[in-house]
């Protein structure tokens, strides 16, 4: 097993990053009232697919979400004393909600620099390193937090599916940076990554190649984001395993054109990854009837997107864009009212390093700078 558990279990690690701070109580509820979950509250199964992760998690997870770039991670110790950072990916399903940031920082595709890592040619994905960047500081102080409670090193594993994988990438090769630094290398730092798009250059996958020794990039063969962004400059990291190949390269043209993102669900990921562990996940008739619907219909607008943009003249192309923008940072400044209001209605300003901390049952959301955890 490349990272010392199956990887059917780090999938269902990727999935749970997924669920809101209250789905995740009521699961905990459950488990420990030896209940079954509301079935309309799950209605795609996933609760029965996370009882394998659920009976490793030694303590609650600690969600931390930041509005400034709509991210959420959960911090989760295990019943083996490590500690697993779980990203998570694009919200773009019935099931997971939308989020137009996550979509928008998809789209920022320009490598840019990046301060921490060393390397004068290395760069990394602007909208990927935009999110990891508003996380960093709370992620850095509860991992320094573990280490000062911790007598002895501490295996630390970055776990993501999607955007979450790439951020995933990002946070691992930083945190080995971190350990020399600051940590006097007391920290093991491993990372499992599911249908993740390249994070950076070449110069960052050779960097994460030499620093990260324990990497593992689940793939499935015509999941069309694992070929993302689709430019020569992105270099893709160390670890490939794919749980899923096509018949003929005849099939995988059928299936990537067809099928599209249809193949990038984390349920065909958990199937596939069970497969390779030798378990099987059956999937309930609902959540493979949801899952198709979804990909017939992404697939034909994305190819909708495409013939219209190939049609547009240069005015409409930017007028289209201007319009996308303005929604994004309308979004983005609702985001912000939705999650701050309730506890910064008296202030006069917006705290950049403010983030939203939740861990064991609690009704509320309890607002943390990064200088307290």
């Amino acid at each position: 097993m490349p990272q010392g558990h199956y990887i059917g279990q780090l999938a269902r690690a990727a999935w749970f990053a997924y669920l809101s701070p209250d789905d995740v109580d009521e699961l905990l509820s459950c488990v420990r009232e030896h209940r079954t979950p509301d079935p309309s509250r799950f209605p795609d199964a996933r609760d029965a697919a996370l009882i394998d992760f659920l009976k490793i998690i030694r303590t609650a997870p600690i969600y931390v979400h930041s509005p400034i770039e709509d991210t959420d991670c959960y911090l989760v110790e295990t019943i083996d004393n490590e500690l697993w950072i779980l990203w998570r990916g694009t919200q773009a399903t019935t099931e997971d909600g939308f989020s137009l940031r996550d979509l928008y920082n998809d789209l920022r595709f320009r490598l840019t620099r990046c301060d921490f890592l060393p390397g004068n040619r290395l760069r990394l994905h602007a909208g990927f390193l935009g999110k990891y960047l508003t996380m960093r500081p709370i992620i850095l102080k509860a991992i320094s937090k573990y280490l000062s409670q911790s007598e002895n090193s501490l295996t630390v594993r970055c776990c993501g599916h999607s955007l979450g994988g790439a951020i995933a990438m990002i946070n691992a090769a930083d945190l080995c940076i971190q350990n020399e630094i600051l940590w006097n290398d007391n920290l093991t730092v491993a990372c499992c990554t599911f249908g993740a798009p390249a994070a950076g250059n070449r110069a960052f996958a050779d960097f994460f190649n030499f620093y990260v020794k324990n990497s593992t990039r689940v793939t499935i063969q015509d999941d069309p984001i694992t070929y993302l962004p689709c430019f020569p400059w992105f270099t893709h990291v160390k670890g490939d395993l794919c749980v899923f190949e096509s018949a003929s390269v005849f099939h995988w043209v059928l299936s990537f054109a067809f099928k599209g993102i249809l193949n990038h669900h984390m349920v065909k990921y958990i199937h596939g990854s069970d497969c390779h562990d030798g378990k099987r996940l059956p999937l309930p008739s609902e959540t493979t009837t949801v899952m198709m619907i979804e990909g017939i219909v992404k697939t034909i607008i994305v190819y909708a997107v495409i013939l219209i943009v190939a049609n547009m003249d240069r005015f409409s192309i930017l007028l289209y864009i201007l319009f996308f923008v303005f929604d994004i940072f309308d979004n983005h400044f609702a985001s912000l009212k939705k999650y701050l209001r309730s506890y910064l209605r008296g202030a006069s300003y917006i705290p950049s390093d403010t983030y939203l901390v939740r861990q064991e049952r609690s009704s509320r959301l309890i607002p943390v700078s990064s200088s307290h955890l």
